[in-house]
């Protein structure tokens, strides 16, 4: 079967780059189960199942029609709106009027979120079916270094509590490297040279588990110290986790061990024991 990975960037907005990796993901999954695959930026490919990424950031009902129009798609849905609004801003009554009616009319809809969405979906009307990551070995595009110089990285979006949790760090004396918007190759270096990589949640109230970031640094056999979030449970086993209070001092524990590179290699390796095509396969399977 051939399928185009449709990704949605609109002008001017900064943080679709963070839905690359998961492009990629699903794309290396569907060719190596022998289907044919294709990654475009905002329209999609003719003869092709439309999979489309990012489609919260469609601001248009019109555009729900025309993507509608032009045959059956999948909607990749990656955004957590249990409070009944997606997570991104300024964008009016859009879930209402745009996304819901997206998720509403495709031919399925690979939730990667939470059980609970699975349910939201349904009920609007959606056919929801719930796709885990897992590991792919072309996702592993990160060469570690055998000098780190960065005892502590962040990378992804900055929010009030993920601010508040490294602060918690920084004041126990510890120098912390963010990034956001960097390009891969530069991503990818900072990656690289990093001993402990941190993964403290969205927010108090947006609580799910991001098993994003997860799956790109357990896939290039980082070592991670996660803040317990929702939904957790069926990747738990392959990084350190703790609720929010013991957090930092987990952080500390962990750069101070000597086993540091065993511990991520024997995480790496219980990753590569869930691969993403078993996933992807049952997906597939389900439409």
């Amino acid at each position: 079967m051939k399928f185009n990975v449709t990704v949605i960037d609109p002008a001017g907005y900064r943080c679709t780059h963070f839905l690359f990796p998961l492009c990629k993901l699903l794309c290396c999954g569907l060719e190596s189960l022998g289907h044919d695959c294709s990654i475009t930026r905002n329209a999609a490919q003719r003869g092709r199942m439309p999979i489309i990424v990012g489609g919260h950031l469609l601001t248009s009902r019109r555009d729900v029609d025309a993507i509608a129009a032009s045959g059956e798609y999948i909607v990749y849905q990656t955004e957590n709106f249990e409070n009944g609004v997606v997570d991104f801003v300024g964008r009016g009554n859009c879930y209402e009027s745009v996304y819901v009616p997206l998720l509403a009319r495709a031919r399925t809809v690979w939730e990667i979120v939470s059980p609970a969405q699975v349910t939201m979906i349904a009920n609007f009307g959606g056919r929801p079916h719930r796709l885990l990551g897992g590991y792919h070995p072309d996702m592993e595009e990160v060469t570690p270094k055998r000098n780190k110089d960065i005892d502590f990285l962040f990378f992804g979006s900055m929010t009030p509590h993920r601010h508040a949790m490294l602060e918690m760090l920084r004041k126990r004396g510890h120098e912390i490297v963010t990034i956001q918007n960097e390009a891969d190759i530069f991503r990818n270096d900072f990656i690289a040279r990093s001993k402990v990589h941190l993964a403290p949640k969205y927010g108090e109230q947006r609580d799910h588990f991001p098993w994003p970031r997860h799956m790109y640094l357990l896939n290039n056999k980082c070592l991670i110290v996660s803040e317990k979030c929702k939904y957790q449970e069926w990747l738990e086993d392959c990084f350190l986790w703790a609720p929010t209070e013991p957090w930092a001092e987990l952080c500390e524990q962990t750069l101070a061990r000597s086993d540091r590179e065993q511990l991520a290699l024997s995480f790496h390796e219980r990753f590569k024991q869930r691969p993403f095509t078993n996933e992807l396969q049952q997906a597939l399977d389900a439409m």
